[in-house]
């Protein structure tokens, strides 16, 4: 098997995707063309069964994919979600490296872990979602926590220097988080500046 080092292009892309996801048709799904947007995604490959939707989406410019799930209510969610995190650690060598690679991966978890999904069961979407919006959650925590503690950082500096207007503009736009220490530096800096 090829070792993918570099993006695929999007014939590559769409080759591998209709290649791994043609099973889907053994369940009723076709290939339908992708809906007019703004900002499409040129590295997607659709399926469509009485609205429902799975999107095979090439991600990180090049270097990942995704299944996407779309429900006739025009709920999306991640597939990957519902996969444990030790499947990807068992399954995920030998399919190649990047987006190609992901390509194969996300077809065998789709088989492994959505049949009753594929059967016509749509009661996993709600999951899904939940699994999504999770996932969401803890990317924003881990973001605002990482700008945070920039922030702080950035703020001892400016504390040491005595840049309080600096101080303050750092610190409090995380003042709801902020350690009790930092907390304090916040007023302490505030209280320099309105003497």
């Amino acid at each position: 098997m090829e070792i993918e080092a570099k993006p695929p292009t999007l014939d590559e892309f769409a080759s591998m995707a209709r290649k791994k996801f043609g099973f889907l048709s053994e369940y009723g799904f076709a290939e339908v063309p992708q809906p007019a947007v703004q900002y499409q995604n040129p590295f997607e490959v659709h399926y469509e069964r009485k609205g429902w939707r799975i999107v095979v989406e090439g991600l990180s410019w090049g270097f990942c994919a995704g299944i996407l799930i779309i429900s006739p209510d025009g709920r999306k969610a991640g597939f990957g979600h519902i996969v444990p995190e030790e499947y990807w650690k068992e399954h995920r060598d030998g399919l190649g490296r990047g987006q190609l690679g992901d390509i194969r991966y996300e077809a065998v978890t789709l088989k492994e872990f959505g049949m009753e999904f594929l059967a016509g069961d749509g009661s996993i979407m709600d999951e899904l979602c939940r699994r999504t919006e999770d996932y969401i959650d803890r990317d924003r925590q881990y973001w605002r926590k990482r700008d945070m503690d920039r922030a702080i950082t950035n703020a001892a500096d400016s504390f040491r220097s005595g840049d309080w207007p600096k101080v303050i503009r750092l610190l409090e736009e995380h003042e709801e988080d902020l350690p009790r220490a930092q907390a304090a530096k916040l007023t302490f800096a505030r209280k320099k500046i309105n003497g």
